[in-house]
């Protein structure tokens, strides 16, 4: 017996109400497809924060660092330079303020450095700048209280016979620039020593510990000139060659050849503005004794100029400048009728010679032998034209 047929059954609906219906008058809103719901989960799933600015970071902690400096070096300044007199209490002041402001800096570095991940980066290099400037500040410093110490204790040969001794305001002997002559090479090697040692971007590190030497030639221009009463002495004149050649040799080592442009021009404006500076009173042909020293200036700065590490696009263009400063320097030994004052080498001892070697000429000759190695690799083409 067959079963009977089943009555189809009507599909069941879950009426919505008109209320409840999208599109309606009473509710406008259309719902969102299931895809873009999905799409929204996976971002949520997938945020991440807004990274830190770590550099930003860096940076205001260089900002506050320079103003915690700035606090502390105007009580040192007011300290040191707002006295009647100079004793051997500003010369502590300033010696060991500099000294520890440098060992602030460079202990920053160091923590930061060995905390992420042994590298130095930008505002590191710009910290480590800072600290070297205020290491050649304290060691100079340092050097004049030792020398004030060291005449004291009686020490004949730091003490000039025009300049006895005294407590407040006293100047030394030339003698005294080899002091301090050796203890910025020292300084400037070891810096350079520990940049070694780093990996980064030391780069404005670099450029301070090239420039070193070079600022202290210039800061010469006031005490080394009255040590060595306004005369270019043996002691003044070996100090400015050696920096300007350690200069030049630093910025060569640097790796960089813009910086070693701009210390190698500047070190040929150094004699030029020694000239200027210093008034060789009473001292007969002593006029150009500044300006002679360019002829070492030369000689150095020709051998390095040969130097393969350099670009040679950017020694063309350097020696534009190398080639204008020493024909300046030869038309200022006419305009000033200078004399050649080499050692003992001078103008007066060369009897019938005098006119025809005079410091004009000698120029010109150290620039043709100093030149010739890089002339020949055509590193510095415009040089035989500036001849």
């Amino acid at each position: 017996m067959t079963k009977a047929p089943l009555r189809p059954r009507r599909r069941s609906r879950n009426m919505t109400s008109t209320i409840e219906r999208p599109g309606t008058l009473f509710n406008q809103d259309i719902p969102q497809p299931v895809v873009n719901a999905l799409k929204e989960k996976s971002k949520q799933e997938n945020y991440q924060p807004p990274k830190e600015n770590i550099e930003l970071q860096k940076f205001a902690q260089l900002i506050l660092y320079a103003i915690s400096l700035t606090a502390i070096w105007g009580g040192i300044l007011s300290i040191a330079f707002f006295s009647e007199s100079t004793s051997n209490e500003n010369f502590l002041v300033l010696g060991f303020g500099g000294i520890i402001s440098a060992s602030m800096a460079i202990a920053l570095v160091e923590w930061q450095r060995r905390r992420g991940g042994n590298e130095v980066h930008s505002i590191h290099g710009y910290i480590i700048g800072i600290g070297f400037f205020f290491s050649a500040v304290g060691v100079l410093y340092t050097m004049r209280l030792l020398i004030s110490i060291a005449a004291e204790s009686g020490q004949s040969f730091l003490i000039d016979e025009t300049r006895p001794w005294q407590g407040n305001d006293w100047q030394p002997a030339a003698e005294a620039i080899y002091v301090q002559l050796l203890a910025c090479i020292l300084l400037a090697l070891g810096q350079y020593w520990y940049l070694r040692k780093l990996k980064g971007e030391i780069t404005f590190g670099l450029a301070v510990n090239t420039l070193t030497p070079l600022a202290v030639v210039m800061i010469g221009f006031g005490p080394w000139l009255e040590w060595s009463n306004q005369v270019v002495s043996y002691e003044l004149g070996i100090s400015i060659i050696s920096l300007s050649a350690l200069s030049m040799w630093l910025a060569l080592r640097t790796n960089n050849g813009i910086i070693f442009s701009i210390v190698a021009v500047f070190s040929g404006l150094v004699p030029i503005l020694y000239e200027f500076a210093h008034t060789p009173e009473g001292i007969v042909g002593g006029e150009g004794g500044a300006l002679s020293l360019m002829a070492f200036i030369i000689l150095i700065q020709g051998a390095l100029a040969a130097d393969d590490r350099l670009r040679q696009d950017l020694m063309q263009w350097t020696s534009i400048f190398l080639v204008g400063v020493v024909i300046y320097a030869i038309w200022l030994v006419g305009h000033e009728d200078l004399n050649l004052v080499l050692g003992p080498l001078r103008a007066k001892n060369l009897g019938p010679f005098e006119d025809i070697l005079n410091l004009q000429v000698v120029l010109w000759i150290t620039v043709l032998i100093a030149y010739f190695p890089a002339t020949l690799k055509r590193r510095i083409p415009y040089m035989p034209i500036g001849l």
